[in-house]
């Protein structure tokens, strides 16, 4: 997924208010959710993506938004996204 994509570092100076926060969970379809350390958030490898290739993101492949995470392993890139939560 190389194109089409938005940074989650913005979540980390969001939550800048919630001093504590150690995590955000990344929440899609089918109760699918990934921990992402706050950590991390800053790193070009995690991302949301809505395109793929160039062209919109398919339905099959997590339409609207996608979780991009590439240390994690592709099962734990949550598809469908429709929630992020600081945590």
């Amino acid at each position: 997924m190389d194109s089409g994509k938005g940074p989650l570092e913005s979540v980390d100076r969001r939550s800048a208010r919630k001093k504590e926060a150690e995590f955000v969970d990344v929440k899609g379809a089918h109760e699918k959710v990934t921990r992402i350390p706050m950590k991390d958030l800053d790193q070009k490898k995690v991302f949301l993506a809505y395109n793929v290739n160039g062209t919109r993101l398919p339905r099959k492949h997590g339409f609207p938004l996608r979780l991009v995470y590439e240390d994690a392993y592709g099962s734990d890139w949550v598809k469908y996204v429709n929630e992020l939560e600081v945590i």
